[in-house]
Formats: structure tokens, sequence, C-alpha cells
């Protein structure tokens, strides 16, 4: 194993710590976070992990299929600074991170680190979650959904996070 593999074991293994007793969010650390590069996670510590991991298991708790969620939020980083936190939850299908980055790419943002696990989910007939089962193919019949999850340079303004929101969940829509 190199050493930035290494790293990023130990980086997320401490972050499933702070997520004992939460075991969606430390699923969804390991599932969000093993594929991304350590250059992009070093800027981290492992409350910043387990922190983007609660906030996608919250973001999982309800979505009909079909629908689409985006959330961007501004979030104080442990290392000091505060990055725009991105993060969307779809139908998979093809072409949605193209999409996705292509729209941040054109309204200027600065991509500091791009997560995309394919998760398998069950949702009762509201669309509440009811099993979180990862990122492996389901055994039983399941949905599949892509989870996004984009940090880019902080973007101060509310305005401007709410028109990027609007462009994306437009994005969504065309896709």
């Amino acid at each position: 194993m190199d050493s930035g593999n290494a790293g990023r074991t130990r980086l997320i293994a401490a972050a499933r710590r702070l997520l004992r007793g939460e075991k969606e969010a430390a699923a969804l650390a390991t599932d969000l976070f093993a594929r991304v590069g350590i250059e992009d996670l070093e800027q981290y510590g492992a409350a910043d992990l387990a922190a983007f991991a609660r906030s996608a298991d919250a973001l999982l708790a309800e979505r009909r299929p079909g629908g689409h969620l985006v959330r961007l939020q501004d979030v104080r980083v442990a290392a000091g600074g505060t990055v725009t936190v991105v993060e969307i939850l779809n139908d998979d299908m093809p072409f949605l991170v193209d999409s996705v980055m292509a729209e941040l790419q054109q309204s200027g943002c600065r991509v500091l680190l791009l997560a995309h696990p394919i998760v398998s989910v069950r949702r009762d007939r509201r669309g509440r979650l009811t099993d979180y089962l990862g990122t492996a193919p389901a055994e039983r019949p399941a949905i599949r959904e892509s989870l996004i999850q984009v940090h880019v340079a902080e973007i101060a303004f509310e305005a401007e996070r709410d028109a990027l929101a609007g462009r994306l969940r437009q994005v969504l829509a065309d896709v």
C-alpha cells in the first residue's frame, strides 16, 4: 500500500471513530472518500470528514425516485478557512458528473474535491430512506442513486450560492 492510500485509510478510519453509533454516516465516510486522492483530503481533519459524511447522510434521508436534491452550504474546516460544499442526490444516470462539473467550471468555481459514489438504497413510498446498502450492488432489489459531493472555493454570498443551486437544478432536469 502506498503512503497516499495509507494516509487516506487512516484519515477515514479516524472519521469513522468519530461517527461511532451513526451507522449510515460511518459507512458514508468510507463510501464518499475511499476513492478521493489524499492530496484532496489532506486539507481536512477527521472531524471535517465526519461532518461531510453526516451531511451526506442527512441528504439521503428523503428523496422521491425521479427527483433530485441540490444543496450548497459554506463549511468552516479545521485547518482554517471556509469551503462551499455542493451536494447532489439523483437517480444514477450517465453524464451527471460531467454536466455538474461543466456548470461549476462555467460558473467560475475552483474545485477542491470531488466525491461521487453510486449507492444502493431502499426507500418507502414517501421516499424516506429505509436501508442504506452502500456502494456494492445490492443482493435484493434496491435503487441506485448518484451521490455527488463537490467542494469548491468559498462562495461567500448566499445569493450567488442560491443562483448556482438553481442552475445546477436546471442542469439535472436537462440530463
